[in-house]
């Protein structure tokens, strides 16, 4: 083993020492150069790159094995959540800043009393150790979809995880509310700061936002259905439409919410109605909700549109034979 170093350094400096070959023509921005390497010298780059490979799969999982270790424990309460959210807040505000004795002393005073003030059930500024948890919960649910080959696993816990914000909606206002809000990759979270995951939270169809439920549904939940589950296409959607009226109905002030209901649940229900035309087993129901939701609501801001899609998907419409 003492050896590997002297005879990976005679190696570099037999790969220093090969002649010099200049492409003709200097390979373009971007472009992958061509070097010219013998057998043997691909041989051992091949077999050190695939023991390298080994170790770095291995450290990989044990680092981020440990964060979602602390991260699950810490989901088990809201106090337990709020005591980790206010530890990586020292940690990144204090700990790893260069203060003087004076200064250290007052933020962290102040991030004790912020600490106290967010274990508190507040009627304005709603439950902010609650919406910690849920924040937490959510950040386990992208760091394993980081992770994840196959999503099928995920998409009962971030149902179950949507059904848990729509539980505790009611105590989501104020500052419990912009504390769900926020995006994971914000540079204000602390707990994504201490652990430095930011690079694992780099996912494909997959929001960072702990509350934005539409993504949920529109990059995730529906796309698996569609894939897997297409009959249930219809019962998904009626899933999502209930999820977002309720969380909505709980974080608006009544009149704004009588607003959406009059104005963008109506919108809601017509990309439902498209949705099931263009990609369920059974479009003819797509287009029976269409037409029913053309005569609910005649004087919609979007009726026109809706009557000029609807006869398009009417008139390009193939016959079928009767009997079939």
């Amino acid at each position: 083993m003492k050896s590997r170093p002297l005879a990976a350094c005679l190696f570099l400096l037999t790969l220093a020492q090969a002649p010099a070959q200049t492409p003709e023509t200097p390979p373009a921005l971007g472009q992958r150069p061509t070097v010219p390497l013998t057998p043997e010298q691909i041989a051992m780059i091949t077999k050190q790159l695939a023991e390298l490979e080994g170790q770095i799969d291995k450290m990989r999982n044990d680092n981020l094995g440990s964060v979602l270790q602390k991260l699950r424990a810490a989901v088990g309460s809201d106090a337990a959540a709020l005591a980790l959210y206010s530890d990586c807040e020292k940690l990144v505000n204090v700990d790893r800043k260069e203060l003087d004795r004076d200064e250290a002393k007052r933020i962290a005073e102040r991030m004790e009393r912020e600490k106290e003030r967010r274990g508190t059930d507040d009627k304005e500024e709603g439950d902010a150790a609650m919406a910690i948890r849920l924040q937490l919960q959510y950040l386990i649910l992208t760091l394993e979809a980081h992770e994840a080959k196959d999503r099928a696993p995920l998409i009962p816990k971030l149902q179950a995880y949507i059904q848990d914000v729509l539980a505790n909606a009611p105590k989501l206002k104020g500052r419990a509310l912009g504390q769900l809000g926020g995006d994971l990759r914000g540079d204000r979270n602390p707990i994504v700061a201490a652990f430095q995951i930011q690079r694992y939270l780099q996912t494909e169809n997959w929001t960072t936002r702990p509350a934005d439920l539409a993504g949920m549904w529109s990059q995730v939940i529906l796309p698996w259905y569609l894939e897997n589950k297409p009959t249930e296409l219809a019962t998904i959607w009626d899933n999502r439409l209930t999820a977002e009226a309720t969380l909505l109905k709980a974080i608006m002030p009544e009149a704004e919410y009588a607003l959406w209901l009059q104005n963008e649940y109506p919108a809601l229900r017509w990309d439902r109605a498209e949705y099931l035309v263009v990609k369920s087993p059974t479009p003819v129901n797509g287009l029976a909700d269409m037409l029913k939701l053309i005569k609910e609501f005649p004087g919609h801001p979007d009726a026109p549109k809706w009557l000029k899609g609807m006869r398009a998907f009417v008139e390009g419409s193939t016959d079928t034979p009767a009997g079939t």
